[in-house]
């Protein structure tokens, strides 16, 4: 699989991930690196009728079990590109959010990696 190829499963993933918060996005993401996903999909699922979390968690939980199950591709890609994919994700992730002023640039992690390539 290409870097361009995995980019955009990255995308298509985040897309999905309407949401999902990014304390319980990196939570998940570090249980597939130790667990690997099959088990974090599982337990995804779990937490996401967790009577213990608040509706907010559960929902992000939700979403992210919901969105890994429909991306049947990223069950055949290898550890290497999973993580890779993930990471793509990540970043898609945090360029929906724009930076409030203060923190430097105002506009999308996307503008910002374009302006800069002017």
């Amino acid at each position: 699989m290409t870097t361009d190829e995995k980019v955009e499963l990255a995308k298509k993933l985040a897309n999905q991930l309407i949401g999902v918060t990014s304390s319980e996005w990196g939570k998940w993401l570090s249980f597939v690196k130790s667990q690997g996903l099959n088990e974090a999909i599982r337990m995804a699922q779990i937490l996401s009728r967790s009577p213990s979390l608040r509706p907010g968690p559960r929902r992000s939980y939700e979403a992210i079990r919901g969105a890994v199950a429909r991306l049947k591709e990223l069950k055949d890609l290898t550890r290497a590109d999973l993580i890779e994919v993930l990471g793509y994700a990540t970043r898609w992730l945090i360029s929906r959010r724009r930076l409030t002023p203060g923190e430097g640039e105002v506009g999308t992690f996307e503008q910002q990696c374009s302006d800069r390539l002017r």
